[in-house]
């Protein structure tokens, strides 16, 4: 209604179960953080029988195809904010890689795609154990089973700059057997 362009995510039948309950908890946990390095959002809701969220329109300037003049110093910093600003309101992202972190036009780095986002208040949408995010950017304990935490999501943060600054996996690896093997006798 007021001219602002918008990037809409649509959700026109939920192919799991959990697919709709996830869409719902990633609009509240939108609504519920307001910080500059994680995708702010516009609307949310239903039109005949399909679900939407309207975020803020940053571009396609992913840091999966990270441009040759990217400050990292300045990413890390306002990813690290970011991060810090999720973590406050209670909810852990599970799933930082460059992938979801874009360089809006007015150059800041911002977190996008809250769909794997965990309140610990709540009940849980993920069977118990089950791994949830991106191989490469998961952090040891989740690995082992262990139950996300900030600081998995700080894992992923410094394996989304390590990828950046180096091209490489903490690991060294990205097929998850690799990753596995590489895992035994590692302690933390």
């Amino acid at each position: 209604a007021d001219g602002a362009v918008a990037a809409l995510k649509l959700l026109k039948e939920a192919l799991h179960p959990s697919a709709e309950a996830r869409f719902v908890r990633e609009q509240a946990a939108l609504a519920g953080v307001d910080h500059p390095g994680v995708v702010r959002l516009l609307a949310g809701g239903e039109v005949d029988g399909v679900a939407y969220l309207a975020t803020e329109y940053l571009g396609s300037r992913s840091l999966g195809a990270p441009p040759p003049d990217l400050d990292l110093a300045a990413v890390a910093r306002q990813l690290a904010a970011g991060l810090d600003a999720l973590h406050a309101a209670g909810l852990l992202h599970r799933d930082v890689k460059p992938a979801n972190v874009v360089l809006a036009p007015d150059g800041r780095a911002v977190l996008i795609d809250l769909g794997m986002v965990l309140d610990p208040t709540v009940t849980a949408l993920t069977s118990t154990g089950a791994l949830v995010g991106t191989p490469s950017y998961l952090a040891p304990e989740l690995w082992r089973g262990g139950e996300p935490t900030p600081a998995s999501d700080q894992f992923a943060w410094g394996a989304t700059c390590l990828r950046l600054l180096t091209g490489a996996s903490p690991y060294g690896v990205e097929e998850v057997a690799g990753i596995v093997a590489g895992l035994e006798g590692y302690q933390p």
